[in-house]
């Protein structure tokens, strides 16, 4: 009478895994949305390769007919995706920059609203904990231009969210000068936090995301990005630069199922104007924070089988 055993593979590496079973018999993967397909377990002894299509998220178990078993063998099992699937928000596992005022905090707080667990970082230890308390997110203080603090940051989200699959890459400063006027300790500071620091954290997430067969990076650049004026010497070269970081990493990271999406707000009504030294006054016919926030929400919800590589939000009719 044929043996039927159900079991969990032994070990877990990026989108494979390997399984001791017995050879010559049938392996059964039971995955979400998708009907269990048999495949056969190689009748000799020794590392076989099966693929497996599946629907992500995974759940992986196997049932066995182990009747022609002839011994044992280590099979090695590779998840593939063939099927496109929505993102579900109140799955999404997420780590959001400079998480603790602006477009940072508003899309937080949208993401975690819609069921999402969300990371928050920032320099500000006790601004980014009381935000964190009060919008419900898991606060992270770093400095993402240092390696170190980066570094430190990618491993406590991993380990206090159980791992992430969407980096909303949004710290970033300014400080306007006319190029007469313009310091080179203004240069790299900007350059430092905007650049630097939105590669280093794109990089550690990004290794986090290859391991584990997928993932999103948002870089929320500028229409400054685009198209420069006076006096944003420092400011709007590094959003220049990471337009160019942005599809630098599209084109080597979608062979791993990275979507890397760029959003250019125009002018937004957050703190970041008084902190950069300019004046802004309230108007709600301008850009809010939450809007920002939207349309990072929508790009994440299209199928993973397409994505918005840059989108650019205006404001329709801003009185001034």
């Amino acid at each position: 009478m044929p043996f039927t055993g159900e079991g969990e593979a032994l070990w877990q590496y990026g989108s494979g895994w390997l399984a001791a079973l017995p050879a010559g018999g049938m392996i059964r993967c039971e995955r979400q949305q998708v009907p269990g397909r048999e495949v056969a377990v190689p009748g000799s002894a020794g590392s076989n390769p099966v693929r497996i299509n599946f629907i992500p998220p995974l759940h992986l178990s196997f049932a066995l007919d182990a009747s022609r078993a002839t011994g044992s063998t280590l099979l090695s099992l590779t998840a593939t995706s063939t099927t496109s699937t929505i993102m579900d928000l109140s799955k999404a596992h997420v780590l959001v920059t400079g998480g603790s005022a602006g477009i940072g905090r508003a899309t937080a707080k949208l993401l975690i609203d819609r069921g999402a667990q969300v990371a928050v970082c920032g320099r500000n230890e006790a601004r980014l904990r009381a935000v964190a308390e009060e919008i419900g997110a898991l606060a992270v203080p770093a400095d993402v231009s240092q390696e170190s603090e980066v570094e430190r940051l990618v491993e406590t989200v991993v380990r206090d969210l159980g791992g992430y699959d969407v980096l909303i890459n949004n710290a970033g400063i300014g400080t306007f000068a006319t190029l007469l006027e313009t310091t080179a300790e203004q240069m790299r500071q900007i350059w430092e936090i905007n650049v630097l620091g939105a590669t280093l954290v794109a990089r550690e997430s990004a290794r986090h995301f290859v391991a584990n067969g997928g993932g999103n990076i948002v870089n929320v650049v500028s229409t400054s990005g685009q198209r420069a004026g006076a006096g944003g010497s420092a400011y709007a070269s590094s959003k220049f630069a990471l337009a160019g970081l942005t599809q630098s990493w599209r084109a080597e990271l979608r062979k791993h199922d990275i979507r890397v999406m760029q959003v250019n707000p125009s002018e937004v009504i957050t703190e970041f104007f008084e902190r950069s030294g300019r004046t802004q006054k309230d108007d709600p016919t301008k850009l809010q924070a939450e809007d920002i926030a939207h349309t990072i929400a929508s790009m994440l919800e299209l199928d993973d089988r397409a994505f918005i590589t840059e989108t650019t939000v205006w404001a329709t009719n801003p009185s001034s």
